[in-house]
């Protein structure tokens, strides 16, 4: 909260700037004013249409009100940034949220398959394995057809982990 009023300066000051676009829109999700994040998100991708961060945070938004459309976002973060992680993370996330828990995994495994993908994800979290507890993935991790695959996935996260710390 400390930083919204600096935030919103900026973001007079700076009115096209997709950075602090991003950062507004991620705290009107944070506040539940998705409303106000879905006019912000649409201002966003006007502003920077190919750039993968625009699409996942506009993601986000709509991926609150409609699993389904956010699906076609994540897919076009993953297209533009194919060596990132988030596409394929949050693909998974809005795959488990409807059940569909074996697309979720083949997202997953497609994310953790690329030591490329794993690199991103080890700048955004110390502790790679703590991704698999996010709440949209506990349906797929707390399944039982599921847990094999998903322990062997904390496994390999924790390897790499330790490799490249």
């Amino acid at each position: 909260m400390e930083r919204v009023p600096k935030w919103l300066r900026l973001r007079r000051q700076y009115p096209r700037n997709p950075v602090l676009i991003g950062a507004v829109v991620n705290f009107l999700i944070n506040v539940g004013d998705f409303d106000g994040a879905l006019a912000e998100a649409k201002e966003l991708l006007d502003i920077a249409p190919g750039w993968y961060g625009a699409w996942n945070n506009a993601g986000w938004v709509v991926y609150r009100r409609d699993v389904e459309q956010g699906k076609v976002f994540f897919r076009r973060v993953i297209a533009l940034a194919p060596d990132h992680y988030v596409g394929y993370f949050n693909l998974a996330c809005a795959h488990a949220m409807c059940g569909e828990l074996q697309e979720s995994m083949a997202s997953l495994e497609q994310m953790f398959a690329d030591s490329v993908r794993l690199e991103s994800l080890k700048h955004s979290t110390p502790n790679l394995a703590s991704i698999l507890d996010d709440p949209d993935l506990q349906e797929l991790v707390t399944a039982s057809e599921y847990k094999p695959a998903v322990d062997d996935l904390r496994g390999q996260l924790q390897a790499f982990s330790e490799r490249h710390s």
